[in-house]
C-alpha cells in the first residue's frame, strides 16, 4: 500500500477518537473532531504566545477574491 492509502484507512481504527485520528489519519468523525478541538484548546492554553500569534493572524486575514 502507498503511504497515502495507509493514512486513509476506511472505517474506525485504533486511533479513532484521538487527536492523531483527526490530524494523521484524516478521520472526520465526531469523536476525532472533538479530540482534536480539545487538544488544540489545551495547546493554546499552554502556549499564550502562540495563541496571540494565531489571534493576530485571524484579525488580519483578508480572503482573496477568486480570479476569473
Amino acid at each position: 500500500m502507498s503511504k497515502k492509502t495507509d493514512r486513509h484507512i476506511k472505517g474506525p481504527g485504533p486511533w479513532c477518537g484521538t487527536p492523531g485520528g483527526y490530524s494523521n489519519h484524516a478521520c472526520k468523525c465526531d469523536a476525532c473532531k472533538a479530540a482534536w478541538a480539545e487538544a488544540r484548546r489545551a495547546y493554546m492554553a499552554r502556549n499564550p504566545k502562540q495563541r496571540e500569534q494565531h489571534r493576530a493572524r485571524n484579525r488580519t486575514y483578508q480572503p482573496q477574491e477568486a480570479s476569473a
